[in-house]
């Protein structure tokens, strides 16, 4: 279903403290006036620092940039993040239940190990999985009712050239 013209798109990106996830959020909230960000970081003063200097360069009103912090390795902070965005949760006033929603799973992790055919530890090959693969998953599921009751709910999946 297409959104409705007067609605603010959310844009929930996760790993948004630098790199990709921070080009994101200033990309979007440059190209689409009507939309809010929420950055998130392992770190809620990263996340906080982000939505603050974002906030400044593209002002409102309303706050188009908020903060939030998110472990994709954690099932419980997702979950958490979620819940907070749901009607009454410490996130609730920034989006109505309908407005259109983009989950972008952007965090990831890379340790500076040899390239194959190197062996590669089998502790960081768990970790890069958990948090690269298993993050993604773990997100969309639990902003999975938001994104059927969004008007025009999405999902975006992003990779590095390590992904080949």
């Amino acid at each position: 279903m297409p959104a409705a013209a007067d609605a603010s798109r959310l844009v929930v990106v996760s790993g948004a403290a630098r790199g990709i996830g921070l080009g994101i959020c200033r990309q979007v909230l440059c190209a689409e006036p009507t939309t809010q960000v929420l950055c998130t970081a392992r770190k809620l003063e990263q996340a906080q620092a982000l939505a603050l200097e974002l906030n400044a360069k593209y002002p409102g009103p309303p706050i188009r940039a908020h903060a939030a912090q998110l472990d994709v390795s954690d099932e419980d902070s997702c979950v958490a993040l979620a819940d907070a965005l749901k009607p009454g949760g410490s996130l609730g006033d920034i989006r109505n239940p309908t407005d259109p929603l983009v989950v972008v799973n952007n965090a990831g992790i890379t340790f500076d190990l040899p390239w194959f055919p190197s062996p590669w530890p089998p502790t960081a090959a768990a970790k890069t999985l958990d948090v690269n693969l298993f993050g993604a998953e773990r997100l969309t599921r639990a902003f999975l009712p938001h994104l059927l009751q969004s008007e025009d709910g999405r999902v975006i999946f992003v990779s590095s050239g390590g992904g080949r």
